[in-house]
């Protein structure tokens, strides 16, 4: 926990083949909470699993920045519920870290 040099080799792991793999990755960045960390857990709010996507959307929720809003929004409209439900919850977070929400 909290170091932030054990970011880079969770994001190699979202290439992992397996899901399970995707999804361990994107949980343990969102414990770290490592800033700067937008782009890639975005990248897996389109991955086939929706275990993913959700593990995603709640990374998303500790590390976003206001870039992480609208890949954020977007999952609201997922067809699976567990991705809607954690996407709503991580656009809560954000929002209270950010100052325009306030």
């Amino acid at each position: 926990m909290g170091d932030e040099d054990a970011a880079a080799p969770l994001v190699d792991a979202f290439g992992d083949p397996h899901w399970r793999v995707r999804m361990a990755a994107a949980r343990a960045l969102g414990q770290l909470a490592a800033d700067g960390y937008d782009d890639e857990p975005a990248n897996l709010l389109n991955d086939l699993h929706p275990r993913v996507r959700a593990a995603a959307a709640r990374a998303l929720g500790r590390t976003g920045s206001e870039f992480a809003l609208p890949p954020l929004r977007t999952a609201l409209e997922d067809d699976d519920g567990r991705v809607r439900r954690a996407a709503d919850r991580a656009l809560s977070h954000v929002e209270r870290r950010l100052p325009l929400y306030r």
